[in-house]
């Protein structure tokens, strides 16, 4: 929602899904150059896909606020490392799981969020930059702005979470069932439901990687991440939730 294009953004917005889930279409990038292509034909318009390159619902709607209530910002959101869509070698069917989704972890989807943010605090040099996210999205978030090493020089600005978990380590338990932390203790792996974007009857199981779950513990306690914070921080939480935060 710039005038002068990405570089003349005041604030910059980076989204982070939550698990499993995704941001943006596995198909996103050939629908924009597609796009792209088509503008430039004779007679032809630009035409978004009606899912707009969403994959999700919530990202979408976030979007839409945000663009819609302030001027000069962009947002940016992204699908992590494993997920539809982040892959250079995409499967021949969004049924199949990408080669990099079994050896998924949080650290490596942090990694990816330090990436995406440096790639865009060059891009918009004068813009503020804000992390967000959405349940594993919201703590990823927080461990990234407990990170100062990882953020882009100036760090940044703030961060804001919603339906974040209230110990990540310990959250490891809610995210996936005794009998499926038995199965990565027992074997190395986990069968994961998860929902690619238009994928036949969804949910798949995809065979994730035990360091997944491993990679919980990577993570400080919510006092001490509360004490590493860089930036101004609002955590917003539903009460209805059962895991809704004291």
């Amino acid at each position: 929602n710039t005038k002068g294009g990405f570089e003349e953004s005041n604030s910059i917005i980076i989204y982070n899904h939550g698990f499993p889930d995704a941001s943006v279409s596995p198909y996103a990038l050939q629908e924009w150059k597609e796009v792209l292509a088509a503008d430039g034909s004779e007679g032809a318009e630009r035409s978004m896909p009606d899912h707009g390159f969403w994959a999700s619902r919530f990202p979408r709607k976030l979007c839409e606020h945000v663009l819609k209530g302030f001027e000069g910002v962009t947002f940016v959101a992204f699908n992590t490392r494993g997920v539809p869509g982040s892959s250079v070698a995409q499967p021949s069917k969004v049924e199949e799981a990408p080669a990099e989704f079994e050896s998924k972890t949080l650290t490596r989807d942090l990694a990816d969020l330090e990436i995406v943010m440096k790639h865009w605090a060059v891009r918009c040099p004068k813009a503020s930059r804000i992390v967000c996210g959405l349940s594993t999205g919201a703590f990823l978030a927080l461990g990234y702005a407990g990170r100062p090493d990882l953020q882009p020089s100036g760090g940044i600005s703030g961060c804001f979470t919603l339906a974040c978990v209230q110990d990540i380590p310990s959250s490891v338990t809610l995210d996936f069932s005794g009998d499926q932390i038995e199965e990565a203790a027992r074997t190395g792996f986990v069968s994961q439901a998860f929902f690619p974007f238009q994928g036949a009857e969804n949910p798949q199981k995809w065979k994730l990687s035990a360091g997944y779950l491993e990679s919980y513990n990577a993570f400080p306690s919510m006092k001490e991440l509360g004490m590493q914070l860089t930036a101004p921080t609002l955590i917003l939480h539903g009460q209805d939730d059962k895991y809704f935060l004291n």
